[in-house]
């Protein structure tokens, strides 16, 4: 499991993941895992390709985006607040997860899927931790509900 840098924010976070999962070139499953929580990596590509032998997951996030949205899948994260950090909360996050967590926050986020036949909107609440200055996902689900219809 790779190691990519540049997620300084929650948001490029979000950005990576969602893009890497809906997007065809958009980074495919090793920017999909880059974005777990490191200690959770290995058993989260465990799961999404059979023990790395199935790599059907990929085409499976593809096609559900595709079938939302149509062709030319573009994504956009727009951040919409986080818990500040808890000393309460750090603390007990460090204690599952190590000392050398930095942050913890849990972001409210809107994840906009568009393509050549429709656009959907999502909003979603995250657990996210950041370790050595890059933020993670505690979870590989977010709590998502879709926007209500106006």
């Amino acid at each position: 499991v790779s190691s990519v840098t540049g997620r300084g924010s929650e948001k490029n976070t979000l950005e990576q993941y969602y893009t890497a999962m809906y997007v065809e070139g958009g980074g495919g499953i090793p920017a999909v895992i880059d974005c777990i929580l490191p200690a959770a990596q290995q058993d989260y590509y465990n799961q999404i390709t059979s023990g790395g032998t199935n790599f059907t997951q990929l085409g499976n996030w593809y096609g559900e985006a595709q079938s939302m949205v149509g062709d030319n899948v573009q994504v956009k994260i727009d951040m919409y607040g986080q818990t500040q950090d808890n000393a309460n909360n750090l603390a007990q996050v460090r204690a599952e997860y190590g000392s050398d967590v930095e942050a913890y926050h849990v972001v409210s986020f809107k994840l906009t899927l568009s393509g050549n036949v429709a656009t959907e909107e999502f909003y979603g609440v995250m657990p996210m931790i950041r370790i050595d200055g890059t933020w993670y996902l505690m979870s590989v689900d977010a709590d998502f509900h879709q926007a209500a219809e106006e």
